[in-house]
């Protein structure tokens, strides 16, 4: 199955498989390796980096430096043993250019507006699309922007910020953040999973 997932450029599979091994090192107190498991889910596909806010809210400073460390492996020295640093860098900065600028700004380069980021997709189904297609209900989809109003990506943004700090509260980290205390683990990051496919 796993291969044939992969075949189609697929990656949700691997992606839950490396999750679970972030969260086994974690619960194993083995702080530094949850960090790498980490790394590799966001270098793999860059979304999981919604969780870099556990150990950012506990001051897990251990499970940081094994993101940060397989961050800098996976983004950028693998790519330079197999490619060379130049087109390394280059690469990685053409990812920045077409995939990341233009959620800022509409001057950047909107080549994969069409297939990333159109709202008018009968297949989005994000908590953004709904939203905006709810603003645009009694308007054929044809002639529905295909991007969503500021007002729009605002009541977003407050949804997934809500939802991830009752996350966070209701976890207990408020008692005390460091990174001892691991019996929450399981049921946090699950809701924080969720709250990163809201994002």
């Amino acid at each position: 199955h796993l291969g044939a997932v992969l075949s189609r450029g697929q990656v949700g599979t691997l992606l839950l498989a490396i999750l679970g091994a972030m969260l086994l090192a974690a619960v194993r107190g083995r702080r530094f390796r949850a960090g790498l498991w980490l790394a590799a889910a966001i270098t793999l596909k860059v979304i999981p980096a919604f969780l870099l806010l556990y150990p950012l809210w506990r001051r897990d400073w251990r499970w940081l430096a094994g993101a940060g460390a397989g961050l800098a492996l996976g983004l950028y020295l693998l790519p330079a043993l197999a490619l060379g640093p130049s087109a390394a860098w280059t690469n990685n900065a053409r990812w920045i250019e077409v995939m990341f600028l233009p959620q800022l700004s509409g001057d950047a380069d909107q080549s994969r507006f069409n297939e990333l980021h159109s709202l008018l997709k009968p297949d989005n189904q994000s908590p953004l699309a709904v939203l905006h297609h709810l603003r645009w209900l009694g308007t054929p989809i044809d002639q529905r922007p295909p991007e969503a109003a500021l007002s729009t990506r605002i009541a977003h943004l407050g949804l997934v910020g809500l939802a991830t700090g009752i996350t966070l509260l209701a976890s207990g980290l408020w008692r005390g953040r460091g990174p001892g205390g691991r019996d929450h683990l399981p049921w946090t990051m699950g809701a924080l999973l969720r709250g990163m496919l809201l994002a």
